[in-house]
């Protein structure tokens, strides 16, 4: 009988090794969408469809269930 290795990471464990990145990443989204937000006459920019779909974005990363990067990467491939 051969035995198998189960080669699914623990949950915890990969929350530990990729916290601080993706707070990083979280980090820099939100420095980048503070400087659009300050900059000055920053409508057009705000009605940007760039802007949308960085918003949209996050609203997707807020769902749950594992699609996230897929669903963000088809709203950025239209």
């Amino acid at each position: 009988m051969t035995a198998q290795l189960d080669l699914t990471p623990d949950a915890t464990n990969v929350l530990t090794h990729e916290f601080f990145e993706a707070r990083c990443l979280i980090l820099e989204l939100g420095a980048a969408l503070d400087r659009v937000e300050r900059a000055t006459d920053n409508k057009a920019a705000l009605q940007d469809s760039r802007h949308k779909q960085l918003l949209e974005g996050i609203r997707l990363l807020l769902e749950s269930g594992t699609g996230r990067a897929e669903n963000i990467q088809n709203l950025f491939s239209l």
